[in-house]
Protein backbone atom coordinates (compact mmCIF):
# COMPACT_ATOMS: atom_id res chain seq x y z
CA UNK A 1 0.00 0.00 0.00
CA UNK A 2 2.96 2.92 0.78
CA UNK A 3 4.78 1.23 -2.39
CA UNK A 4 3.81 3.93 -4.34
CA UNK A 5 3.78 6.78 -1.57
CA UNK A 6 7.72 5.64 -1.21
CA UNK A 7 8.43 6.22 -4.87
CA UNK A 8 6.70 9.62 -5.10
CA UNK A 9 8.58 10.75 -1.91
CA UNK A 10 11.48 9.22 -3.91
CA UNK A 11 10.49 11.75 -7.12
CA UNK A 12 9.82 14.53 -4.43
CA UNK A 13 12.89 14.12 -3.25
CA UNK A 14 14.94 14.09 -6.89
CA UNK A 15 12.67 17.28 -8.05
CA UNK A 16 13.80 19.23 -5.15
CA UNK A 17 17.42 17.59 -5.12
CA UNK A 18 17.26 19.71 -8.52
CA UNK A 19 15.75 22.61 -7.42
CA UNK A 20 18.47 23.19 -4.80
CA UNK A 21 21.40 22.31 -7.45
CA UNK A 22 20.12 24.74 -9.85
CA UNK A 23 19.79 27.53 -7.08
CA UNK A 24 23.31 27.28 -6.06
CA UNK A 25 24.21 27.44 -10.05
CA UNK A 26 22.12 30.41 -10.66
CA UNK A 27 23.60 32.41 -7.60
CA UNK A 28 26.87 31.42 -8.49
CA UNK A 29 25.86 32.81 -11.99
CA UNK A 30 24.59 36.10 -10.31
CA UNK A 31 27.83 36.07 -8.12
CA UNK A 32 30.05 36.73 -11.12
CA UNK A 33 27.81 39.35 -12.43
CA UNK A 34 28.39 41.21 -9.80
CA UNK A 35 31.83 40.98 -9.20
CA UNK A 36 32.18 41.89 -13.09
CA UNK A 37 29.72 45.08 -12.58
CA UNK A 38 32.28 45.95 -9.61
CA UNK A 39 35.11 45.30 -12.24
CA UNK A 40 33.69 47.90 -14.50
CA UNK A 41 32.85 50.16 -12.59
CA UNK A 42 29.15 50.18 -12.98
CA UNK A 43 29.63 50.79 -16.54
CA UNK A 44 27.59 47.67 -18.81
CA UNK A 45 30.12 45.70 -20.26
CA UNK A 46 30.06 44.18 -24.22
CA UNK A 47 31.01 41.64 -25.75
CA UNK A 48 32.63 42.55 -29.03
CA UNK A 49 31.40 46.15 -28.69
CA UNK A 50 28.04 45.02 -29.23
CA UNK A 51 26.23 42.93 -26.88
CA UNK A 52 25.67 43.68 -23.35
CA UNK A 53 27.44 41.22 -20.95
CA UNK A 54 24.07 41.06 -19.04
CA UNK A 55 22.60 38.96 -21.68
CA UNK A 56 25.38 36.54 -21.54
CA UNK A 57 24.64 35.80 -17.73
CA UNK A 58 20.85 36.04 -18.15
CA UNK A 59 21.15 33.42 -20.38
CA UNK A 60 22.76 31.16 -18.54
CA UNK A 61 20.27 31.69 -15.44
CA UNK A 62 18.10 30.85 -17.56
CA UNK A 63 19.53 27.91 -19.34
CA UNK A 64 20.43 26.47 -15.88
CA UNK A 65 17.12 26.41 -14.93
CA UNK A 66 15.39 24.95 -18.01
CA UNK A 67 18.36 22.10 -17.83
CA UNK A 68 17.82 21.22 -14.43
CA UNK A 69 13.79 21.32 -14.64
CA UNK A 70 13.63 18.97 -17.69
CA UNK A 71 16.70 16.94 -16.09
CA UNK A 72 14.75 16.56 -12.85
CA UNK A 73 11.38 15.95 -14.23
CA UNK A 74 12.94 12.87 -16.12
CA UNK A 75 14.37 12.09 -13.52
CA UNK A 76 11.52 12.06 -11.16
CA UNK A 77 9.73 9.86 -13.86
CA UNK A 78 12.17 7.00 -13.77
CA UNK A 79 11.86 7.10 -10.22
CA UNK A 80 8.30 6.52 -10.11
CA UNK A 81 8.35 4.15 -13.14
CA UNK A 82 11.06 2.05 -11.27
Amino acid sequence: MFHPLKKAAAAAVVLLGHFVVSLVMVAAIWGLEVVFKMLFAGQEPLIWGVIPLKYLFQTSEVATFSVFTIWGIIEAHKTMKG
